[in-house]
């Protein structure tokens, strides 16, 4: 993570597991204001089943706040991977700690 003149230079890529306990893996774009998650999957570049997307170039800008080691996106407007609205107020936590 950098930091210039205030604004962050945020790009982060993992796994995770999902709410249910399936498998996902999250790619987030401060510079590029985009969340994409792939569901059902575990690495990068792998085709997923299907994937939930946000941010500027799908949706709208969303708000991005970092304290400490905390990185927080708000206001995200969710789509899945046909583009069908999914949720319209998400938010998305990263401790980089």
């Amino acid at each position: 993570m950098a930091s210039a003149g205030g604004d962050h230079d945020i790009e982060v890529g993992g796994a995770g597991v999902g709410p249910d306990g399936a498998p996902i893996y999250v790619e987030f774009s401060s510079t590029a204001n985009e969340l994409d998650i792939g569901l059902g999957v575990n690495r990068p570049f792998v085709t997923a089943e299907d994937r939930l997307v946000g941010g500027r170039s799908v949706s709208r800008p969303f708000e991005i706040a970092v304290s400490g080691t905390v990185i927080r996106a708000s206001d995200i407007a969710l789509n899945n991977g046909r583009g069908e609205p999914v949720d319209d107020k998400a938010s998305f936590e990263i401790n980089c700690g």
